[in-house]
């Protein structure tokens, strides 16, 4: 029992000593996968922090999406073979960018950490569509709205942040002059690299 508790008196002390040693940046950078309103795709992201304490930060996001879509799904037969072509089908290409505020309530210095916050999305791109007559048309598209941002972190070491991140809230989605209210989201995965003091 005496050699039990020696055992987790050592270890207690040997993480409490590896904590104090650890020293987080206030810079990061992630590379993400990302799924949101304007498909799939990449981005990245630079996040610094505005006070000693770690808590508070400025995240400034960028990704680049692309969709297919059909606004009135193909038919086929049950030989699979195409009986009617869709009414407007093409792909769109999207970029968008997403300042915002994180507050950490435990602090983001530690293996595991979670975040919340806000952020201003904007994302637009263009892309064509083919009709029933074979013609193509160009098409815009601009989404933008306000969300509310919820994050997970897993920092083994502290220069390496594995991220899992998602936000949603209300917004606008202006497809070629037809503007929809709705719900924009967004789920990133991502792997970031911790730096500077």
């Amino acid at each position: 029992m005496k050699c039990l508790l020696l055992f987790f008196c050592l270890f207690f002390a040997c993480t409490v000593q590896a904590k104090k040693e650890r020293r987080y940046g206030k810079h990061n950078i992630t590379a993400l996968a990302v799924v949101n309103n304007g498909g799939n795709g990449v981005g990245i992201s630079y996040e610094i922090m505005l006070n000693d304490k770690q808590n508070m930060s400025l995240l400034f996001p960028i990704a680049a999406t692309v969709t297919d879509f059909e606004k009135s799904p193909a038919q086929y037969n049950y030989a699979g073979q195409q009986i009617a072509p869709a009414d407007n089908s093409g792909r769109v290409k999207m970029y968008f960018f997403a300042p915002g505020m994180r507050f950490y309530p435990t602090g983001s210095k530690g293996i595991v950490r979670y975040s919340f916050g806000g952020s201003f999305v904007l994302g637009s791109g263009q892309g064509s569509a083919h009709d029933l007559g074979g013609a193509d048309h160009l098409i815009s598209r601009t989404i933008y709205g306000i969300v509310f941002d919820n994050a997970v972190y897993i920092q083994p070491v502290p220069q390496l942040r594995i991220t899992f991140e998602f936000y949603i809230g209300p917004g606008h989605d202006d497809e070629s002059d037809l503007i929809t209210s709705g719900v924009i989201y967004q789920a990133s995965i991502g792997v970031g690299y911790r730096f500077g003091n």
